[in-house]
């Protein structure tokens, strides 16, 4: 009897474990080269797929611990089945000397119930996140502009701009990008100016805007980018793109199949969506893919956007987006093009989520083996004590 009772004791205590793990993701944060003084903040997510609304904790360690703050604080609730995004800062102090430094973000969870009425395993079961950072002595400042496409235009219709401000550096930067349209004798025809971006240490900011072509010709210009950081030069981008006459013709486009690299995955697990789309009009189009991921209760969550695309007259280009998610499930993802204000029809295409990859388990298996080979060892004794 002792040993039965010991066994379910045993069982109902790793259920209990069981029922209030979470998930991280990223497990590793580095904050790479911080200046003295210096600001950052990074991002990580934290999941459960138990039933059970949880109380989280977040307990700070290592030589860094004084440096870190959860904007979220150290206690907050994650509700069942869910995700939160959590933003970690690191303030680094004005005197501390260079040099490489650690320290980790301890997460334990346990349910609501439990923790207002301070009862069951008080411990919670729990993920690390280490992180990392190396101080500098002066500031690195390192802004770059990236991804720079200009769509082709009819005369009397909007130039479409993407581009992306990129800091590397180690300082927040206050910064501004002109862009501006010449011709082939560097005559400035239209400009745009996007001011006041704060932009913290790595990170990168895209921008996507329409720049007037009132005026423009049809005819092959150049648009130039600059960026300024604090009021200071610190990167330069061109690229050429064409004014195209007004043609009668309509636009016309269709969204003609989709492919994921994969359809059963795992928690977290990335799939590639490739879509194949169609210009069937006789003018060139600016095109970018748009997919929503569904569940059976509705919208789970927008897909990234494709880059924007030109796509010629009969031609055709493939366009690319990723899907993943943290929870198991089935999911539709709903995908359509969308063009010159218009849009494509939407195509479906289905995924899986499984609930985890056979690594998850085994943990588990080894230890229900333990129990089962306990049990059966007690069976014997007490087989041989009723026998004698």
């Amino acid at each position: 009897m002792k040993s039965a009772a010991g066994i379910f004791i045993l069982y109902f205590l790793l259920g209990s474990v069981c029922a209030s793990s979470i998930g991280v993701g990223p497990s590793t944060l580095d904050y790479a080269r911080m200046s003295r003084g210096g600001y950052a903040e990074r991002q990580v997510t934290v999941s459960t797929s138990g039933n059970d609304e949880l109380t989280c904790y977040a307990e700070f360690s290592g030589e860094i611990k004084d440096w870190m703050r959860l904007e979220e604080g150290t206690i907050f609730s994650l509700q069942a089945n869910s995700r939160k995004t959590l933003t970690l800062s690191m303030q680094i102090p004005e005197t501390q000397s260079n040099g490489k430094y650690a320290g980790s973000v301890y997460l334990r969870a346990q349910p609501s119930e439990q923790a207002s009425s301070q009862t069951g395993m008080s411990v919670g079961a729990g993920v690390r996140i280490r992180v990392s950072v190396e101080i500098v002595g002066e500031q690195d400042s390192s802004l770059h502009l990236s991804n720079l496409f200009v769509g082709d235009s009819q005369v009397g219709s909007p130039i479409p701009v993407e581009i992306s401000a990129v800091n590397t550096g180690t300082a927040r930067f206050m910064a501004q990008i002109n862009l501006t349209v010449r011709d082939h004798s560097k005559k400035t025809l239209s400009s745009y100016m996007i001011s006041d971006m704060a932009l913290m240490p790595h990170k990168t900011e895209k921008i996507s805007v329409n720049i007037s072509s009132s005026g423009i010709m049809p005819g092959t210009y150049t648009l130039s980018a600059n960026v300024l950081a604090n009021g200071v030069l610190a990167d330069v981008a061109e690229s050429r793109f064409r004014v195209l006459p007004v043609k009668t013709g309509k636009f016309e486009a269709s969204l003609e199949k989709l492919i994921l690299s994969d359809d059963v995955l795992f928690p977290s697990q990335m799939s590639t969506l490739t879509a194949t789309v169609k210009n069937k009009g006789e003018t060139p189009i600016n095109a970018r893919l748009k997919v929503e991921a569904h569940t059976a209760e509705g919208l789970y969550k927008t897909l990234p956007d494709s880059e924007i695309q030109c796509i010629g007259p009969k031609d055709e280009a493939d366009m690319v987006t990723y899907f993943s998610s943290s929870y198991p499930g089935s999911y539709i993802l709903h995908a359509y093009v969308e063009y010159e204000g218009k849009t494509t029809n939407t195509r479906k295409i289905h995924v899986a989520v499984l609930s985890h990859s056979i690594s998850h388990y085994l943990p588990h298996v080894a230890g229900l083996s333990v129990l089962i080979i306990f049990a059966a060892l007690s069976y014997r004794k007490l087989s041989k004590w009723a026998n004698i």
